[in-house]
């Protein structure tokens, strides 16, 4: 091991420590990266830069393509760049801390099969800024604040690339897909954009579900060609609202009149029972989520005049029944303990309706025979 205490240049491969905090650094680039197989351990250190144009605080740059590189636990701010990887592969980054730099809190360019993960990017241009990469994976980050830019940033062709479990907060937009193809958008929570939460420019074969938007703004339209699917066969697991089925994405708005917002769920399958289509119909969300319980809900159901005076006297048990719907065949089992004489119950409503709670036992394929 090696323990850096100054700007070093690294030329030989090997597992390197920060040894010391470093404020107000006036150097270019204060670890500089020219060969494979290294790791930084930061230690839990700071390095601060000056805000100067054309800094790193980590810059990851060889002769040729390099690899294997990881760089971890360490906090690095006020640079122009924080970190920034050139022709990389195979390389991590996480538990990093990449706040107020002038324009990329992370920089990826060129490269594939990375990783940036469980980190803190805050208050740069762009958040994280992918360019010409591919096969990277952005996965359960923090990345809020991010003014003038995005939070997360795709451009010149990214391929592959998968955004997974981010929380993406008050940004000036949330995620901007500049141009890329084949890539992934889940499971993230993308919110408070001041713009967009996803802002789109051209992009082929997109996939976007099981997110969380709530802005203004969630999707603006495409200005180039563009492909992408909005939702997927419903699949029992933990959605992104916390219910028991993975489909579309949930549509909110900061005043809760969003699309999953106001539209109901009658059924109680954590769906809403409408389709969303997104801004110049660039795409139809088949499920789009719902923040209603997916189990138990309250409805009124007739109650026939004959089915009235049949009623047992108070004190006895009530009946189970198992009715089905004339649109979804939905097993459904009534709870009424104890039905007395008739009218004198609070469930019973004007009219001859009854107010129960019922079970919907669903599964996906239920689910998926609506669409």
């Amino acid at each position: 091991m090696t323990v850096i205490s100054g700007p070093t240049v690294i030329t030989e491969p090997g597992f390197y420590r920060i040894g010391t905090d470093v404020f107000d650094t006036h150097v270019p680039v204060w670890l500089d990266i020219r060969v494979s197989n290294v790791i930084i351990d930061g230690n839990g250190h700071t390095i601060d830069g000056v805000d100067k144009d054309g800094t790193y605080g980590i810059r990851v740059r060889g002769n040729g393509p390099l690899s294997n590189i990881t760089i971890q636990n360490l906090t690095v701010l006020d640079f122009a760049y924080g970190i920034g990887l050139f022709d990389t592969s195979h390389s991590r980054i996480v538990w990093v801390s990449a706040s107020s730099n002038t324009y990329d809190g992370i920089l990826i360019v060129g490269g594939s099969d990375n990783v940036i993960e469980c980190s803190v990017i805050h208050q740069d241009d762009d958040g994280i800024n992918l360019t010409a990469t591919n096969r990277t994976l952005v996965a359960n980050n923090n990345i809020t604040e991010n003014v003038r830019g995005s939070g997360i940033h795709l451009s010149q062709g990214c391929d592959e690339v998968t955004l997974l479990g981010n929380l993406v907060g008050a940004n000036d937009e949330g995620i901007e897909i500049e141009d890329a193809s084949n890539s992934t958008i889940r499971a993230n929570r993308i919110t408070a954009s001041r713009y967009f939460g996803l802002n789109l420019t051209t992009a082929e074969n997109l996939t976007v579900v099981d997110n969380y938007f709530n802005n203004w703004v969630n999707v603006r339209a495409p200005i180039g060609p563009f492909t992408g699917v909005w939702s997927q066969e419903a699949r029992a697991g933990t959605n992104v609202v916390g219910h028991n089925f993975i489909g579309g994405n949930y549509w909110g708005a900061p005043d809760g009149t969003g699309f999953s917002d106001m539209t109901p769920d009658w059924d109680g399958d954590g769906f809403v029972n409408s389709f969303y289509m997104l801004p110049d119909r660039i795409g139809i969300d088949r499920l789009p989520l719902s923040t209603s319980p997916a189990l138990l809900a309250d409805t009124t159901v007739p109650v026939p005049a004959a089915t009235l005076a049949s009623l047992p006297p108070a004190g006895a048990q009530g009946p189970t029944a198992t009715p089905s719907s004339s649109l979804i065949p939905l097993p459904v089992i009534f709870h009424s303990s104890v039905i007395p004489a008739p009218f004198d119950h609070p469930g019973f409503l004007r009219g001859g309706m009854f107010r129960t709670t019922f079970r919907v036992d669903r599964t996906a394929s239920q689910i998926n025979s609506r669409n």
